[in-house]
């Protein structure tokens, strides 16, 4: 990543002007032009984690699950990452759009387990149905 230094305000400012109303490829670069100001470790950094969270959810709102998984799949190795039931329902709605059911299972309970049916009540039923039989 890039050695330079920036302050906090900084990066908090670069990482608000990727705008939702933002074409995809914009987001993209502009998140990664975010990554670029975070020093190493980049993965002790809760902005990394916010960063591949805000890139994952662009790609799984555009169905491209396979980015979405890479990114959310990185977020979960930052810092509050690994636990955090928000972003555990995204891989387990992403490993289930991609068929990969045993994965989609594990991710979905996980999300479970930390947010209880509640991190279901605004998302597509079918995610919960998968674990339905599990958390009787």
């Amino acid at each position: 990543m890039n050695n330079q230094s920036f302050t906090e305000d900084d990066l908090i400012t670069a990482i608000n002007s990727a705008d939702e109303k933002d074409d995809l490829a914009t987001a993209v670069a502009r998140y990664y032009d975010c990554l670029e100001m975070i020093p190493e470790p980049i993965y002790k950094s809760v902005y990394a984690t916010q960063i591949f969270i805000s890139l994952g959810e662009r790609y799984f709102l555009e169905a491209q699950y396979t980015d979405a998984l890479q990114h959310y799949s990185e977020a979960v190795k930052c810092i509050d990452g690994l636990g955090n039931p928000a972003i555990h329902l995204r891989l387990g709605q992403i490993r289930f759009e991609l068929g990969d059911h045993d994965r989609a299972v594990d991710e979905l309970m996980r999300a479970y387990m930390g947010g209880g049916k509640a991190i279901f009540e605004y998302e597509d039923p079918k995610y919960f149905a998968v674990i339905r039989e599990i958390v009787k």
